[in-house]
């Protein structure tokens, strides 16, 4: 929308259950928006097989809404999204395996994780798997 408020549009059209969008950051250039949603991976208006939470990108305008990651497995989910200040990684946190795969962690324990902006080359930057050891709410240092 606006900065008056006016003109307001959706850009992702959701209605399935479940398949809810949110955590939305903007890029550093302003052209895309980085969040966090629900929805099927293939991009129809369904909820992830698995309700698994995955990291999308978005067109401003709302186009090209692409999965960076592309999780199915229950407590595989990656939320919390944020762009590096010059907008060439995304750190996020995740529950998936170790290992890149998409597998569940051990214990669900979500782990924060650094990838480029287009889902390629994800790394963990921690490396947590014990019960209740949590990493999340990634941010970059000025």
């Amino acid at each position: 929308m606006k900065s008056d408020g006016s003109g307001a549009i959706p850009l992702t059209k959701l209605t399935a259950f479940k398949a809810n969008s949110g955590g939305l950051v903007w890029s550093p250039d302003g052209n895309k928006i980085v969040f966090d949603s629900g929805r099927a991976l293939d991009g129809s208006d369904a909820a992830n097989i698995s309700d698994v939470s995955n990291i999308w990108v978005i067109g401003a305008d709302g186009s090209a809404a692409t999965p960076l990651t592309k999780l199915n497995v229950l407590n595989s989910d990656s939320f919390d999204a944020v762009w590096s200040k010059d907008g060439s990684k995304i750190a996020f946190d995740s529950q998936r395996a170790l290992d890149g795969s998409a597998a569940a962690n051990t214990n669900s324990v979500s782990n924060i994780w650094v990838m480029s902006p287009d889902g390629s080359a994800a790394v963990p930057l921690t490396k947590l798997s014990a019960a209740n050891a949590d990493s999340s709410s990634p941010g970059w240092k000025p």
